[in-house]
């Protein structure tokens, strides 16, 4: 039997292909595992906030911020400005219930609660008023 020399230590040739088919086995089992629970934790935990931005006769607000400001599930600083169409949506929110704040300059703010549920869009449509 052949024997490879790696710095002071000697192994055969058979037991260093059988370590290295064992890593790639697990490196295969980890990946299949790690795919499986992303797949598993998007659909168990995320939704999305989708809606539209106007004023009180229903013209599109662009370029309105829209933002989670408080909420019962963990998140982090989730905002999106409208589309030219006052149309927004917020990704990858987690389930739970959050305040949602729409603003622009010359708008008053409002704010909205809303309960984000598993594999859900959730629409929340808001009209600003302009500030006296």
């Amino acid at each position: 039997m052949e024997k490879v020399s790696f710095s002071a230590n000697t192994i055969s040739l058979s037991s260093l292909l059988f370590f290295i088919i064992i890593v790639i086995i697990i490196i295969v089992i980890a990946m299949a595992t790690w795919q499986h629970t992303t797949v598993m934790e998007g659909k168990r935990k995320l939704g999305v906030i989708i809606g539209r931005v106007t004023d009180k006769v229903q013209a599109p607000i662009p370029d309105a911020k829209v933002a989670i400001i408080k909420g019962t599930a963990s998140y982090p600083d989730i905002a999106a400005l409208t589309d030219e169409k006052g149309e927004y949506d917020l990704e990858y929110i987690s389930t739970g219930t959050f305040t949602v704040a729409a603003s622009k300059e010359g708008y008053a703010t409002q704010t909205r609660t809303i309960k984000v549920r598993v594999d859900e869009d959730v629409r929340l449509d808001f009209v600003l008023s302009p500030k006296s």
